[in-house]
């Protein structure tokens, strides 16, 4: 966690990209703040403080975040003497992420995709360059309607890149260089 001065997003984030602590890093947009200078306080009232700084995080026995201690300092001075700043707790609410759904029939799945294989017989519908087997998948899938595609090989032996669009998975063959797969399974 860290914090940005001169604007009301003041919390960011950063999340290591390797599992070296020293290696490359990943900064959160200010766009979508860790935490801002306005504070929901109990009872519902905001407050907003013209300085909100040095956040640490209090992690529950889950590992999650339960807390947010910042340092709070008002936009106006105190009249009553009392501390200019002062340290604040606010509850972290953390909400689960939403699991990713199954891929819808039609789309294309790449632990699926059988490496170093080809379709050699069967109905061929055309072939068409493409990028990558995937690319190919997509291919086919967009084909399906009007051509009835629902397999594929992509061959990319030397830098050749052409996607073989199927009708069916007749007599799949050991093909070095070849990845092959269906639109759905």
């Amino acid at each position: 966690m860290l914090h940005n001065t001169g604007t009301t997003a003041v919390g960011g984030c950063a999340t290591s990209v390797t599992a070296d602590f020293f290696g490359g890093w990943e900064l959160q947009s200010y766009e979508t703040p860790a935490y801002t200078t306005s504070v929901r306080e109990t009872g519902g009232l905001n407050d907003t403080f013209a300085r909100r700084e040095r956040p640490k995080l209090m992690l529950g026995s889950d590992g999650e975040p339960t807390v947010l201690f910042t340092a709070v300092c008002p936009k106006q001075e105190r009249r009553d003497g009392g501390p200019q700043c002062w340290t604040h707790a606010q509850p972290v609410e953390v909400t689960p992420p939403t699991p990713t759904p199954p891929p819808p029939a039609g789309v294309c799945d790449p632990s699926t995709f059988l490496v170093d294989t080809a379709y050699n017989d069967g109905v061929g519908l055309g072939t068409v360059p493409a990028a990558s087997a995937a690319a190919c998948c997509e291919l086919c899938a967009a084909a399906e309607a009007g051509l009835g595609c629902k397999w594929f090989s992509w061959d990319a032996r030397k830098g050749v890149n052409k996607c073989h669009l199927k009708a069916d998975d007749a007599n799949p063959v050991k093909d070095e260089g070849v990845t092959s797969g269906a639109t759905r399974q």
